[in-house]
């Protein structure tokens, strides 16, 4: 029989299409960019910026670095002078150093007990900066100065998990005096051209002005505490001097710590932070012996003064998907502000929190108050010896970089260069055109549906609540309970197309009370509400002449909720797939026993029966698998909504 068509010359040039995508792509990546080079960085370094250091009790904390068989370290380097014990200039573990010689000024690496291996031809400059990168692999370190490559020594590591990484100290010889900038460690080894554009790249980004940052870390075990903070006094300008990038990544991690602040009564902490999920009670911030503020299993911020006072902070729940900014404030008359993403939540008199001449800041980490070490990250940590105003704070949290983006930054092992992106492009759509218009449309299954036209939605009800402003950040964590609570109820009711009256809002959230004192709640409850929706696009709380409330929202604003409701109607695999990414997100309105939305929550249950006959029973699209799949998710959504109904 003779085929009414010939498919060998598409088969022979998907071959050779395929071929030659696989032989582009692992060609060498000569000309990889600074900006894939610095990405690459970015998911093996924990500390970046500026250090100063005393040569005394002052050094950086890198934390544990992990590497196999290779790892690449550099940094730029600035001594003052070199110590009468030579000077080091980082440390890996209790056994390994590498020093600058104090008679010749050459570099040398150490390991306890044994014989020192000095670099050729290397030679460290006082009071100019210089870039080193050290480079190990198949058990030779190699130098390089400036970008060039100066020596090479024999020296083996013994396989172990991990080390810990101290800059310009270590557990004997003398630490640096001096500037560290940019530290960065890469868990394999650059190749020569890589630490050249290294260097070039990171050169312009030297402070000439070798501004102090604010934050060092030591290891409290081995060195007295670092002084570096000691009577600071930052502008919100000179804080962007300061950015720091810490990962906390298990029980065991040693805390950073700040040294003595000379603080009088006043003072302000801000820090982005995102916790992991479900610890129990990690402790975030520690001042001295006064006050730790300590997160309840990865939500709950619990303040503790005092060795005795604890103060539970009910308007805060922290996500654990994106970081949230904390300020906290102290006040002349010993009173405490805390600030989630720019907004007041709370203040409390708490005593003299910061009243000791010397206080000590330590973060992640608490000697009382029954409290684990933190785990997660924390990024872009200020301090100031007074208390910011609330201008300032907001100028701080919306001025921040992507703090998001630095906590989980990109990963690009394996970038193509801008060289070989057209030709790729070229090939790929050679061979992705033939077969558009010869292949058999296929029915699609569940799990590799594609979401066509869908955009995220901005408001989210299922899992933790989330509203989305202009600049992707959850203002929703910004609300107290109760806030949260009158928002959720106003949605709901204008997404069943109504809309509440002040009579009715009165009667539920504020029964019992006198006329006067409903509407003084009830204004103070809708200007927190509009002031938190302010900064987001097409979202508004608004009145109506009837004397009602509604949540006004712009054609562009998705609510996954009311999405869901256009879905459980629909029996094709893309709608379900949508459908079931929804559900998956968590339970629906999953806080406090809201008694105000049982009725939602009874819709709910319908909308669930609704989906169970669309997408199990009338769906011809998917497999048997797949349904059961759907089954044990809607049956869990049913469990906890009659729970929270009962």
């Amino acid at each position: 029989m003779i085929p009414l068509f010939d498919y060998r010359p598409i088969r022979q040039l998907t071959l050779g299409c395929t071929l030659s995508l696989l032989f582009l792509t692992l060609l060498p990546l000569s000309s990889v960019n600074s900006q894939t080079l610095l990405s690459e960085n970015a998911n093996n370094s924990k500390i970046g910026r500026h250090f100063a250091l005393n040569g005394g009790d002052s050094c950086v904390d890198f934390g544990e670095v992990s590497f196999k068989t290779e790892f690449t370290f550099s940094l730029w380097v600035k001594p003052e002078t070199v110590h009468e014990y030579n000077t080091t200039i980082f440390s890996l573990g209790d056994r390994f150093l590498f020093n600058i010689d104090r008679f010749n000024r050459q570099l040398y690496a150490v390991k306890v007990n044994h014989m020192e291996r000095r670099f050729p031809n290397s030679f460290i400059k006082e009071r100019n900066w210089q870039h080193l990168t050290f480079r190990y692999k198949n058990e030779v370190i190699d130098l390089y100065q400036n970008g060039k490559k100066k020596g090479r020594i024999h020296f083996k590591f013994p396989n172990r998990k991990s080390y810990r990484m101290i800059i310009g100290g270590g557990p004997w010889r003398g630490h640096l005096k001096g500037k560290v900038a940019h530290p960065l460690f890469f868990s394999y080894a650059l190749k020569s051209e890589k630490i050249n554009k290294l260097h070039n790249d990171t050169k312009p980004k030297i402070d000439l002005k070798d501004n102090l940052s604010l934050f060092t870390g030591h290891d409290p075990e081995s060195w007295k505490r670092s002084s570096d903070w000691k009577n600071l006094e930052h502008l919100l300008k000179e804080n962007e001097n300061a950015k720091t990038h810490l990962v906390f990544n298990n029980k065991e991690t040693r805390s950073p710590q700040s040294g003595p602040v000379n603080s009088g009564n006043t003072g302000t902490i801000s820090l982005w932070v995102l916790p992991k999920k479900d610890i129990g009670k990690m402790a975030m911030v520690n001042i001295g012996n006064s006050l730790v503020a300590r997160l309840e299993y990865g939500q709950d911020i619990t303040l503790i003064a005092h060795h005795k006072r604890e103060h539970y902070l009910r308007g805060i729940k922290l996500s654990h998907r994106m970081p949230s900014h904390l300020v906290i404030t102290f006040s002349e008359g010993d009173e405490v502000k805390f600030y989630l993403n720019g907004q007041l939540i709370e203040k409390q008199k708490m005593g003299p929190i910061w009243r000791t001449p010397i206080s000590r800041i330590d973060l992640g980490t608490s000697y009382w108050g029954q409290s684990q070490n933190f785990v997660g990250s924390m990024y872009d940590v200020g301090i100031w010896t007074r208390e910011l105003t609330e201008e300032e704070i907001r100028f701080l949290f919306s001025n921040s970089e992507k703090a998001s983006l630095m906590l989980s930054p990109p990963k690009t092992k394996n970038v193509l260069t801008n060289k070989v992106w057209p030709l790729a492009v070229l090939v790929l759509a050679s061979t992705g055109i033939p077969f558009f218009f010869i292949r058999k449309r296929r029915k699609a299954s569940l799990s590799s549906a594609i979401l066509e036209n869908y955009k995220a939605p901005t408001i989210r009800l299922f899992g933790e609540l989330e509203i989305l402003n202009k600049k992707n950040f959850n203002v929703g964590q910004a609300m107290s309970p109760k806030i949260k609570e009158i928002l959720i109820f106003i949605l709901l009711r204008t997404l069943q197309n109504s809309s509440v009256k002040t009579a009715e809002l009165n009667e539920i959230f504020w029964p019992g009370q006198n006329k006067e004192k409903t509407k003084n709640n009830r204004g103070v409850s809708i200007k927190r509400i509009r002031d938190v929706l302010k900064d987001c696009e097409n979202i508004e709380l608004v009145y109506e002449r009837n004397g009602s409330w509604k949540v006004k929202l712009g054609d562009s604003t998705l609510c996954d909720y009311s999405v869901l409701k256009s879905l459980v109607s629909k029996t094709d695999n893309i709608s379900i797939k949508q459908g079931m990414d929804i559900l998956k997100k968590g339970a629906f309105i999953p806080y406090e026993k809201y008694d105000s939305l049982n009725e939602f929550r009874t819709e709910f249950l319908f909308l669930l029966t609704k989906a169970k006959e669309s997408w199990i029973i009338k769906s011809d699209k998917i497999t048997d698998l797949e349904k059961e799949e759907i089954k044990k998710i809607l049956l869990t959504h049913q469990t906890s909504a009659k729970t929270s109904i009962a």
